[in-house]
C-alpha cells in the first residue's frame, strides 16, 4: 500500500544521463546502417547484450559478434563510431533529476543507481562525480546480472537494506520493468521529468 516506500532506484542511461530518445534513435541508426528492421535488430541485440553488460566481452568483441549475426562484420568501425557517439550523449547529466534525487534523500529516502552497463561504461559513469548524490551504485558488469533479472533487483534492495516491496525503480526501458510485479518492486516508466514527479506523488512520495 501507500507510504511504505523507503528506497528509490534509478536507471542511468535515458533517465539520469541523456534522455529516453537516445536509445530509440541509436537503434534506428544502427538498423539503418545494417539495412535491417528495428525488430530484427532488437531481437539480435537483446539476445547478445548480456555478453557486454555482464563483462564477458569487450565492446569491440561484442559488436563483432553482433555483426556476425548479419554477416556484416565489414561495418565494425561504423558500428563502433555509432556506439561511441551514443555513449557520449548518455554522459550528459540531467541536473533536474539530480536535484530531485537530492531532495528525496533529504526527506529520508535511500537512493540507488542500478545500470545495465559494461565495465567501460560503468567507469565512464563513475567519472561524472555523481557518487555524492547516491547511497550506492550497482552496475551489471560488476554484479554479473542485468535487469530484468530478479537477482539484480534483489541485490539493489539488499544493498539499500530494504525489502523489494519497499522499493520503487525508475527506468526508461519497459523491458527492464517487465518483471516488476513478479519480483515485488514498484515500477515507474520514465518519459519526462514532469511525468516522473506526478508518478512519484501518486505513490505518496513527497519531497
Amino acid at each position: 500500500g501507500m507510504g511504505k516506500i523507503k528506497a528509490i532506484g534509478f536507471d542511468f542511461g535515458g533517465v539520469i544521463g541523456g534522455d529516453p530518445n537516445i536509445g530509440h534513435e541509436f537503434t534506428k541508426a544502427s538498423a539503418d546502417l545494417l539495412e535491417v528492421t528495428t525488430e530484427k535488430w532488437r531481437k539480435v541485440y537483446f539476445s547478445l547484450n548480456n555478453l557486454i553488460n555482464t563483462g564477458k566481452k569487450s565492446k569491440r568483441d561484442f559488436w563483432q559478434r553482433f555483426l556476425e549475426e548479419f554477416n556484416q562484420v565489414d561495418k565494425l568501425d561504423q558500428a563502433l563510431a555509432q556506439d561511441l557517439a551514443m555513449a557520449q550523449r548518455y554522459l550528459v547529466v540531467n541536473q533536474q533529476i539530480i536535484s530531485l534525487i537530492d531532495q528525496l534523500r533529504e526527506r529520508g529516502y535511500k537512493v540507488g543507481l542500478l545500470s545495465n552497463a559494461s565495465g567501460e561504461v560503468a567507469n565512464n559513469i563513475k567519472t561524472l562525480d555523481l557518487a555524492g548524490h547516491f547511497d550506492l551504485f550497482l552496475f551489471s558488469a560488476e554484479i554479473g546480472v542485468q535487469k530484468p533479472d530478479r537477482k539484480a533487483f534483489e541485490q539493489l534492495a539488499q544493498s539499500l537494506a530494504v525489502d523489494l516491496s519497499e522499493l520503487v525503480f525508475i527506468d526508461d526501458s519497459e523491458r527492464s520493468l517487465v518483471r516488476a510485479e513478479e519480483i515485488g518492486f514498484t515500477p515507474i516508466l520514465f518519459e519526462t521529468y514532469d511525468k516522473l514527479v506526478t508518478d512519484l506523488k501518486a505513490l505518496g512520495i513527497s519531497y
